[in-house]
């Protein structure tokens, strides 16, 4: 076992196209990359400041990877974490950013799960982000808070959002057809539907909801459903 002394890792993402470059984001503030498959680390140019709490490597290009922070932004690199660059359209409104995912065919198409801006969807590598909110519930405060977001790798356009609100609003998962233009509820008959992550096989076939118990008597778990 190969660690990182004195932090808490919370994340860990591998390249897809060079398994033994790995990346790891800590609680404690900063990043870490690998390239020998995590035998030794070295830490990133991020500044130490910056709470990390996902990120995506571009399935090609190990050294491009996308950062999402625990305040309102989402990072890129494209040098392994030397240098790093902020999206054009700077949000102070998106929360924590819980999920990234990349459009398998098409990797400057991002979107990413927001805890207070839903849905976020990049167009251009994610130079720039803009809401993708269409038909998700709004709580008093905006868009439900999003936790996780899951694309169908062999439909691209169709993916799926999961997440809750502790008020009336209570939790949901949406699916979309279109590229997140639009989203269609589907949390159906859930009985616990405060939806902490989410996941789509690779076929596209099936829908695996984690839910929390929080609030809840009939407590957590993971759901299935059928979807084609």
């Amino acid at each position: 076992m190969f660690s990182i002394p004195g932090r808490s890792v919370t994340s860990v993402a591998l390249a897809p196209s060079a398994p033994r470059v790995v990346y790891a984001a800590t609680f404690e503030r900063g990043t870490f990359r690998s390239v020998n498959g995590g035998a030794t680390w070295k830490a990133t140019n991020l500044p130490n400041t910056t709470r990390v709490s996902s990120f995506a490597v571009h399935p090609r290009r190990p050294n491009t990877v996308w950062f999402g922070t625990a305040k309102d932004t989402i990072l890129k690199s494209t040098d392994g974490g030397r240098t790093w660059r902020r999206p054009k359209n700077r949000f102070t409104s998106w929360g924590e950013i819980r999920q990234i995912v990349l459009q398998p065919r098409n990797p400057r198409v991002l979107y990413a799960a927001a805890e207070q801006g839903g849905v976020l969807k990049s167009t251009d590598g994610g130079a720039s982000w803009a809401d993708a909110n269409v038909g998700i519930a709004r709580t008093q405060f905006g868009p439900l808070p999003i936790y996780g977001v899951a694309i169908d790798r062999r439909r691209p356009q169709i993916l799926y959002a999961g997440g809750w609100s502790a008020d009336e609003v209570g939790g949901h998962v949406y699916r979309s057809t279109n590229g997140a233009r639009s989203w269609t509820d589907i949390t159906g008959r859930m009985t616990t539907s405060w939806t902490w992550s989410i996941a789509v096989s690779s076929p596209g076939t099936t829908l695996y909801a984690g839910t929390t118990a929080y609030g809840v008597e009939d407590g957590g778990g993971v759901f299935t459903t059928r979807v084609r």
